[in-house]
């Protein structure tokens, strides 16, 4: 009996020291990734705040807008213009498709629900 104990206790030391081994592999790898961690951490919590404060970028737009139009640069203005309207209308078709997609849903579930139950009644009616 105490040989299997005596192998019990080689296994579990050479199991602890495989553990140390990996922990070190793993530390390796992740200091690695800590700056593009650090980064896409960055990253996130500016989407949050942006989407905490939505006019922060309208405004940022804006006051674009206005210093493109006081340096009387026009070509550049006119650049802005068309991108903002190229945006504005993108803007628009999709809020108009998502309606349309919503009607077509719902016209979809009812034509189905009224197929599955006319199925269902004439199915009842014949037995």
């Amino acid at each position: 009996m105490s040989a299997s104990l005596d192998d019990i206790r080689w296994r579990r030391t050479q199991l602890v020291a495989r553990a140390a081994v990996q922990r070190g592999e793993v530390t390796a790898v992740l200091q690695r990734l800590a700056e593009p961690l650090r980064m896409v951490d960055t990253a996130v919590a500016c989407l949050r705040y942006l989407k905490a404060h939505p006019l922060v970028p309208v405004a940022a737009l804006v006051s674009m807008g206005v210093a493109f139009m006081l340096s009387r640069n026009y070509s550049i203005f006119r650049l802005l213009q068309l991108v903002l309207f190229r945006a504005f209308a993108l803007w628009r078709t999709y809020r108009s498709l998502s309606v349309w997609i919503a009607r077509g849903r719902a016209v979809w579930l009812r034509i189905g629900t009224t197929w599955r139950n006319s199925r269902r009644n004439n199915l009842s009616s014949t037995r």
